[in-house]
């Protein structure tokens, strides 16, 4: 027996050659309000299947698509906010979270993957006690009392609703109600959300047919030097990252070539975040002098990188000044309470909404000009010292009732773009890799696309975008995963070394700990970020010795690493 069968009674059983990978369960689960609904019964007529709930019908086609076989919800009842695939059960002793493997001890597999960033990897919600089923927040697999399972969930994007935020981070915000606008520009709907569920007796099978899927279904699929990037080891090589004056661009480039490496990141490539332009201070030749050197550099075999703060706009973007975007993230909005000049600094609102709570910036729209203030009088419902045209924009008068915008903002002193403005900067991040040759980058600050409230949909759109334009060339990594985003990967690299005492790295366990993951989760291994220090305080530079010691971690975990040098520290150490 292969594939799935579908019981009268609405559960999903998984096998291939005679043997069940995933043992009867739920073939998907509907959450309307806060209550959750498992299946009553099913009927099947070929691949259409209709599965009865209290709430209504749903209809789901299962089909066979060579070696792999494919779910789709044709329809859901309506009101439904969420379908749940699954939870599926397996017999699984262990799992990739964000895979959503569940291995076997004999080495087979089970997996289950997003075919599109609408399906997120596992349940985003938990549901109340008075429920009919309880589901708990939880990644794409999972042990859940005591047994692995297998989830994904597509959720109603259309809808306005409320984002509950908490950040316990010194001097910013603590417990937020934010406004979730709904999606316009991309597909809001449950209907369509499709995963594939695959069974292997192999890691290299596995793979072997998520390839083939990739290239079916239209995913990313990232190639290095011809072979299929989480197959090819050379891709997670040792790179070397640069920052600092000093030392210009082609001699960063000549010292990659001496050290044999295949890739060397420019940190001080980008500049204003949103719109990604060159940074012109250290590359006064903008977009043509980096596609020259990105040009230089392939000669030798080596490509340019760059990091990237995916979803962060600074304060000196033009997204921000002298004109602030109309698609800035909103918090939350209310209404000014009286008249103000352009010079008064004492605003007074009419609902207190989420201003109790402080940021970094405190920053808010009335019409085009942006103000912050320094704190919130609740007896009088008033913000004080405000500064008027911040950030470059002009301060104008105000009348009573005019909209007062909280906007979102983070410590690194940046705003957010709602999910419509984000889809634009994430064409600008494509438009500026492109046109300067640079085929490997990272998507740090990916964690910024939740904050518009559509999840992991916006955190895999974002990377989906920036792919699509690229092509299957480029080389990255996120500092989020995600079970679509798993697909762009070509490796994951965390570990950071900017607090390191003993100058060898440090975050050892998160280090070794990260091996575990990354075999689970079919990622080619990485060791994170090492950083050559000079001597400072009672701490020497790092030695010929410490060099060795993360070259042995590399080679006792078949793992690559990236290596940070500061050109000032590259000139005065001595030993480099």
């Amino acid at each position: 027996m292969n594939g799935i069968t579908v019981s009268e009674n609405g559960k999903l059983s998984f096998y291939k050659n005679g043997r069940e990978f995933i043992t009867p369960s739920p073939i998907g689960i509907l959450v309307i309000g806060e209550r959750a609904y498992a299946p009553i019964s099913a009927k099947q007529s070929g691949s259409e299947v209709t599965v009865c709930y209290e709430s209504g019908d749903a209809r789901l086609r299962v089909c066979e698509c060579g070696k792999y076989f494919k779910i789709t919800v044709t329809s859901v009842p309506e009101g439904t906010q969420n379908f749940v695939f699954g939870p599926y059960e397996t017999k699984g002793s262990e799992y990739g979270e964000i895979l959503g493997a569940s291995w076997n001890a004999d080495g087979s597999v089970v997996c289950i993957q997003s075919l599109m960033p609408k399906v997120e990897g596992g349940i985003a919600l938990d549901t109340n006690k008075e429920s009919k089923i309880s589901l708990h927040r939880s990644n794409t697999a999972c042990l859940n009392d005591d047994r692995i399972t297998l989830q994904c969930s597509a959720r109603n994007h259309s809808k306005e609703t409320t984002m509950e935020y908490y950040r316990n981070v010194a001097g910013y915000f603590g417990n937020v109600v934010g406004t979730v606008n709904p999606l316009i520009s991309l597909d809001p709907h449950i209907a369509g959300a499709s995963v594939a569920l695959i069974a292997a007796e192999s890691r290299d099978e596995l793979l072997d047919v998520i390839s083939d899927m990739e290239l079916r279904e239209g995913l990313p699929h990232p190639m290095f030097e011809g072979k299929y990037a989480k197959k090819n080891k050379r891709v997670s090589s040792i790179y070397m990252i640069f920052s600092g004056t000093g030392i210009n661009a082609t001699e960063r480039i000549d010292i990659a070539k001496r050290a044999g490496l295949r890739c060397i990141y420019f940190v001080d490539l980008l500049d204003k975040w949103g719109h990604f332009t060159i940074n012109e201070e250290f590359y006064p030749g903008g977009k043509a002098e980096i596609k020259a050197l990105s040009e230089l550099a392939a000669k030798s075999g080596i490509n340019i990188g760059t990091h990237n703060l995916s979803n962060f706009v600074t304060t000196h973007d033009a997204y921000v000044t002298p004109v602030p975007h109309h698609n800035l993230l909103v918090m939350d909005t209310t209404e000014l309470a009286r008249d103000v000049n352009e010079t008064d600094t004492v605003l007074y609102i009419k609902d207190e909404n989420n201003y109790k709570e402080n940021s970094v910036l405190n920053s808010l729209r009335i019409d085009d000009e942006l103000i912050t203030f320094e704190s919130y009088d609740s007896t009088q419902k008033k913000l004080l010292n405000c500064k008027r045209g911040a950030f470059g924009t002009c301060a104008s008068a105000h009348r009573e009732g005019d909209s007062v915008k909280r906007l979102w903002d983070h410590p690194y002193k940046t705003l957010f773009p709602d999910a419509e403005l984000q889809g634009e900067m994430a064409d600008n991040l494509a438009n500026t890799l492109r046109e300067c040759g640079i085929k490997r980058t990272s998507f740090d600050g990916l964690e910024g696309c939740q904050y518009t409230g559509h999840g992991e949909y916006g955190v895999s759109e974002f990377v989906r975008r920036v792919y699509e334009q690229l092509g299957n060339e480029l080389i990255c990594d996120a500092s989020i995963t995600g079970n679509y985003i798993w697909h762009a990967l070509s490796y994951a690299n965390w570990g950071e070394p900017w607090y390191d005492s003993e100058r060898r790295g440090g975050q050892h366990s998160l280090r070794i700990n990260n091996q575990t993951y990354f075999k689970n989760n079919l990622m080619p291994a990485m060791m994170g970020w090492y950083r050559i220090f000079d001597a400072k305080g009672k701490f020497e530079a790092t030695t010929p010795e410490n060099m060795e010691f993360m070259l042995s971690r590399s080679a006792a975990f078949d793992a690559g690493l990236a290596l940070a040098v500061n050109a000032r520290v590259a000139k005065a150490h001595g030993l480099i």
